[in-house]
């Protein structure tokens, strides 16, 4: 069998994979997750029951975003088809049915009932074994406890930094879009508002899983805390976003009153945003990070090369003009006139304060601009 260390050999086999034929290439997965091969003997195999198989219990990495799991055995596909269906499985099947994947790793047993050992193989993004194991009886079962802690200490130094500039290239793209919308909420455009606020929650929910790949694939402790800073701050923008575009929708709607609810619910987020500051710079790592963040330095629009948004803590869009003005239409179109019986709560954010905010955000991007 291969040792850890030794290259994966490459390989293409036919596949079920989602109750469809298909063709999986290892070299395809390489390099975007961790690779599991499950060796089994043969589908209905003396271990399977009828609630169960002996592959369900990979079903564990199926939930990890940066795991590949693929289940290899010499059964055909229309074997692995059924054997899909019966059980309900969700694993890639492949189908070795020349057992040439088999003798590539070291596992075929010389049975011609069940040609191919029980065995798992984990494989870096690299293409490296870093965990091996193969069973010696038909039966015998591998310890996932052992495969999953494989699994977790592989790391890439060079994958994770890579990974954090990407998202911190998306967190960039959810800050710009969001201080559109928050340009459109000014002027109660509440319809553009809630496409640049939809916008930015897209960019952001990328930004956010790019950052979690970061901190998964790090291998020191300290550039760790800087892909954690970046998570953090990307999630408190992420949840301002939501509150501001619900709060548009509300207004939209002709619903001032929970528009003003959660208008102040975003403020908090945004307060939570000053407080954490930018993302550390993907060209500064690992970044020194006190407890506490500089305030004020998470809504500013970056130099080149650098991710944050920094701004002075009055500038925060922490605003939007709550009041319930008009109709629906009038809500569109930016007529101010109130409604009968519709008044602003006295906390509510004026138009001078809006103004200020649009004013700040030229001011910074002029000031980004005299820095390229």
């Amino acid at each position: 069998m291969l040792k850890e260390g030794e290259q994966a050999p490459s390989f293409e086999l036919p596949a079920v994979v989602g109750g469809r034929p298909a063709r999986v290439s290892l070299d395809d997965a390489l390099g975007e997750s961790i690779i599991v091969l499950a060796f089994y003997p043969a589908d209905f195999n003396p271990s399977c029951t009828d609630k169960s198989t002996d592959l369900s219990e990979f079903d564990v990495f199926r939930m990890q975003s940066d795991a590949t799991i693929l289940a290899i055995s010499g059964d055909s596909i229309y074997s692995h088809r059924a054997f899909a269906e019966t059980h309900d499985l969700h694993l890639p099947l492949l189908a070795d049915v020349r057992g040439e994947v088999a003798e590539a790793y070291g596992v075929e047993s010389g049975d011609t009932r069940y040609p191919t050992r029980r065995a798992v193989v984990v494989i870096d993004l690299k293409g490296q074994v870093t965990y091996r194991w193969a069973a010696d009886d038909v039966e015998e079962r591998p310890d996932i406890d052992a495969v999953q802690r494989a699994f977790a200490a592989v790391g890439d130094a060079e994958l994770a930094e890579t990974q954090y500039s990407e998202a911190c290239e998306r967190y960039s793209e959810g800050r710009d879009a969001f201080i559109e919308g928050m340009g459109a909420y000014r002027n109660r455009d509440w319809v553009l508002a809630n496409g640049e606020f939809e916008a930015a929650a897209e960019a952001l929910e990328i930004a956010c899983d790019g950052f979690r790949r970061s901190t998964r694939f790090s291998e020191d402790e300290t550039v760790t805390q800087s892909f954690e800073r970046g998570l953090r701050v990307a999630e408190a923008l992420g949840r301002a976003v939501d509150l501001f575009g619900d709060a548009a929708g509300a207004h939209a709607s002709g619903d001032g009153q929970r528009g003003e609810t959660l208008r102040e619910e975003a403020e908090t987020a945004v307060e939570t945003l000053r407080e954490l500051g930018p993302p550390p710079d993907p060209e500064d790592l690992p970044a020194t990070l006190n407890d506490e963040a500089p305030t004020g330095e998470g809504l500013s629009k970056p130099a080149p090369g650098r991710s944050g948004l920094d701004t002075d803590t009055d500038g925060v869009p922490a605003a939007g003009d709550t009041t319930d003005q008009g109709t629906d239409a009038d809500l569109t179109t930016g007529d101010r006139s109130q409604s009968e019986g519709d008044t602003a709560t006295s906390d509510s954010i004026d138009d001078e304060d809006l103004e200020a905010l649009a004013a700040e955000i030229e001011t910074q991007e002029a000031s980004d601009g005299s820095h390229r």
